[in-house]
């Protein structure tokens, strides 16, 4: 799940995840998150995160894609989803560069 804005809107998705969490047995809910958000999702239990590096905006694809690839060793992700309903252009960047074979967005 991308979430890499700042920590009010991660507030809002928390109880969200936490349901994610509760109803989904066997399936692993990682999030790709701001550095904004990283001191809230360290404290949720049974949810893994990585968090961007301040300036992942201005990365180039392959600077990002490079990032999202370390920060993601270990993992295999089925799906990608970014979950900004009022998405801008570098999150969608960050959706399709994400190593996920289905990819979503919500807006």
């Amino acid at each position: 799940l991308l979430r890499p804005d700042k920590a009010g809107d991660l507030i809002k998705t928390l109880p969200v995840l936490r349901a994610l969490v509760a109803l989904s047995s066997g399936c692993s809910i990682h999030v790709i998150a701001s550095k904004a958000n990283e001191s809230l999702l360290k404290h949720e239990p049974n949810i893994s995160y990585s968090s961007l590096p301040s300036g992942w905006e201005t990365l180039s694809d392959t600077e990002l894609s490079n990032t999202l690839r370390e920060s993601l060793s270990g993992f295999s992700f089925q799906t990608a989803i970014n979950l900004l309903t009022d998405s801008f252009p570098q999150a969608e960047r960050l959706l399709n560069l994400a190593p996920a074979t289905e990819k979503f967005s919500i807006f």
